[in-house]
């Protein structure tokens, strides 16, 4: 895929149920580079990751004023 940011290889890896799907992966993430349009590196954060930062940074900002704390602060009886 070339290098990335910081200088080094940037390796892509696929996976598939069979040789077909990975070969489109390929040529997919092939295709991508030579076009100059490819993804970042990375994996997609996990589920809890992902809220935590929903409700940090995201809910925050649209939340109503009375919504907030039933989501960020857990009971204490519990």
């Amino acid at each position: 895929m070339g290098t990335r940011d910081d200088g080094k290889p940037d390796r892509r890896h696929v996976r598939g149920a069979d040789e077909a799907e990975v070969m489109r992966k390929v040529r997919k993430l092939e295709n991508e580079r030579d076009s100059r349009l490819k993804r970042k590196p990375g994996r997609v954060p996990k589920f809890g990751d992902w809220l935590d930062h929903w409700v940090e940074n995201i809910e925050v900002r649209t939340a109503r004023f009375n919504t907030l704390p039933d989501i960020a602060v857990p009971s204490a009886s519990t």
